[in-house]
C-alpha cells in the first residue's frame, strides 16, 4: 500500500506545486479563491473528448465580477498543464471584450450542454449562435500551455 500511496503522491506534486504558485499569486492580488479537487473534466484530444475520472486541483474566483475556475492537470504534456474557464451569463458574454484572450486559443461552449462548442475562429457567427441558444450561462475554456499563461491570464482580467 505504502508504494502505491507514493506512486500517487509523485504524480500529484507537480500539480500541487503549481497550484501553490497560483493561489499564492491570488493572495498576493488580494483575490478570495476556493481551493478543490474535481475530476470527471472532460480532455479534448485529437478532436475527441476523453472523461477524466481523477480529481485534480481546481481553484475557483472572482475577479471584477467573473467567474474563473484555474485547473491543474496531473498529466502534462509540453503544450498542456491545465485549463482556465470563465463563466458568463448570455448577455454578459455577448458584450465580453475578447481582446483579453488574443494570445489563447480558446473555445466557447454552454454550461448545460458544455460539449456543444459555438466559437469556430468567427465571434460574429459565435455570437448569433449565443443569441439563439437556450444556455443561458456559456463558459469561455482555456487550454494552459505552462504555468507562466495563468498569470497572464488573471493580470490581464484584473487591470
Amino acid at each position: 500500500m505504502e508504494i502505491k500511496i507514493n506512486e500517487l503522491n509523485n504524480i500529484y506534486e507537480s500539480a500541487l506545486k503549481d497550484i501553490n504558485f497560483l493561489t499564492e499569486m491570488l493572495k498576493n492580488n488580494n483575490i478570495e479563491f476556493i481551493l478543490g479537487f474535481y475530476n470527471n473534466h472532460q480532455v479534448k484530444i485529437n478532436n475527441k473528448y476523453i472523461k477524466e475520472l481523477y480529481p485534480i486541483p481546481v481553484v475557483s474566483c472572482k475577479i471584477n465580477n467573473i467567474e474563473f475556475d484555474f485547473g491543474v492537470d496531473i498529466i502534462k504534456t509540453n503544450s498542456y498543464v491545465g485549463f482556465v474557464e470563465i463563466t458568463l451569463n448570455k448577455k454578459d458574454i455577448l458584450n465580453f471584450n475578447f481582446d483579453k484572450l488574443k494570445d489563447f486559443v480558446f473555445e466557447i461552449y454552454g454550461v448545460d450542454n458544455c460539449l456543444t462548442d459555438y466559437y469556430f475562429g468567427d465571434l460574429l457567427k459565435t455570437k448569433t449562435l449565443i443569441r439563439q441558444s437556450v444556455e443561458k450561462y456559456f463558459n469561455i475554456g482555456i487550454d494552459i500551455k505552462s504555468i507562466n499563461q495563468f498569470e497572464i491570464i488573471i493580470e490581464r482580467f484584473i487591470y
